[in-house]
């Protein structure tokens, strides 16, 4: 999925009800969304948080983690397992759990720019370094590694991946680089679309048909900012170009073959059936769109979601993100719940909350003080976090588990009995 690339530079304002579990989001910006299915779709709002949904767009849950800062590139490769990036930061995020929390498991020596997830383990990211600027990782993120495009001036902007073993990626100054293997060897063409003066997005239907979008140069006038995409049907050593009208604003695009393709301008859906020499429009101001097959496809404007089922000939209005939201409230204080079930054989869980990002500590101690196991003891965001702790490695007896957040901790005992 092609993430955040054009974004409205709005904030916005949560108006938070403390006495009931809900909340309304007030002139709220819909930035970004993606489907995993049909039914299960996650979209950011405001920039700094999530909302899920499980029906297909019809109702939406705002979940509890709110990042500190904006989020610009989000991938959910499954319902419960999504990857996240803030803008200008290093750090990858990981949620596991369908958004409700997020946790760091990478930091990069540079900027990461794009990323792009096979499933849950396998995924790549780019951008991190100049000479190591392609990474991946075949473990769900724990593990990374440095993939070489041969050249220390190639500065990524973008990819995509076919499968694992096909991988296309561009840099900030339109040169393309191509790997059939997974990354490890990569082909550069440096002499591809020469004028084009800057890429903004890239589709590839298959390891042959791929689709460029980007600003250039009009052989005629010789003038620049002209929106161009550019067609390969032989897996990117040619390639041919269809012009816009200057000015065009396109935030987003799709192909699903070499002909057949829609793109998004300010105001209007464009559709071709004969790679843009002829096409037709659809009046509506979406500003991105996801397709799920060649007619399912859904769209946000800034506060409005649409679903299309026959390719966005006709689409229909789910939901007004300026009406409510219903789920939690952020937690306003650092707490830590009573264990349940309290007594407990072998498995119980505990809940706790911490109000702004931190470093977290949770341990397990015995009557006597001494440590015995660490459960927690990382970096996390603001939010509610539940944890289910086994103990069928120890013996009956009173337990005490500690969380320390900042310079405060809490304490509380829990009672084994087998």
């Amino acid at each position: 999925m092609k993430l955040i690339k054009y974004f409205y530079l709005l904030f916005f304002v949560l108006l938070c009800n403390q006495s009931i579990i809900s909340q309304n989001i007030s002139e709220t910006n819909l930035y970004d969304l993606d489907f995993v299915d049909s039914s299960n779709g996650y979209m950011l709002v405001s920039g700094y948080q999530f909302v899920k949904t499980t029906d297909g767009g019809e109702t939406w849950k705002l979940l509890p983690t709110k990042f500190d800062e904006w989020i610009n590139n989000f991938q959910f490769p499954s319902v419960d397992t999504g990857y996240a990036t803030n803008y200008y930061s290093n750090v990858l995020f990981r949620t596991i759990n369908g958004g409700n929390t997020w946790d760091s498991i990478g930091v990069f020596e540079n900027e990461i720019r794009e990323m792009e997830f096979v499933d849950s383990k396998v995924g790549f990211i780019t951008g991190a370094n100049n000479s190591k600027n392609i990474y991946k990782t075949q473990n769900a993120g724990l593990n990374w590694y440095p993939l070489f495009t041969g050249s220390n001036q190639f500065s990524t902007s973008d990819i995509e991946v076919i499968e694992e073993n096909n991988i296309y990626v561009t840099s900030w100054c339109c040169d393309l680089a191509k790997s059939t293997d997974g990354g490890e060897n990569w082909e550069i063409n440096s002499t591809i679309l020469m004028v084009m003066l800057s890429f903004q997005d890239m589709l590839f239907v298959n390891s042959e048909v791929g689709f460029i979008y980007g600003l250039g140069i009009d052989p005629f006038t010789r003038e620049g900012d002209y929106p161009i995409i550019g067609r390969t049907t032989d897996g990117g050593e040619n390639w041919e170009t269809r012009y816009f009208k200057k000015n065009t604003s396109i935030s987003d695009f799709y192909f699903n073959d070499k002909n057949n393709g829609w793109i998004l301008t300010r105001n209007k859906i464009f559709y071709s059936t004969d790679n843009f020499i002829t096409k037709d429009s659809i009046d509506i101001p979406l500003h991105r769109f996801v397709f799920l097959s060649d007619s399912l496809s859904y769209g946000i404007t800034e506060n409005l979601f649409y679903k299309s089922s026959d390719g966005w000939k006709t689409f229909e209005e789910l939901h007004d993100f300026t009406t409510d939201v219903k789920d939690n409230t952020y937690p306003k204080t650092f707490s830590l719940s009573q264990n349940y079930p309290n007594p407990f054989n072998p498995e119980t869980t505990i809940e706790f909350s911490i109000p702004q990002s931190g470093q977290v500590k949770l341990e397990l101690f015995d009557i006597l003080g001494r440590i015995m196991v660490t459960y927690i003891d990382e970096y996390r965001a603001a939010g509610t976090y539940e944890l289910q702790l086994n103990l069928s490695d120890y013996s009956s007896g009173i337990y005490i588990y500690k969380i320390s957040f900042e310079r405060m901790t809490i304490s509380k005992k829990l009672l084994l009995m087998k």
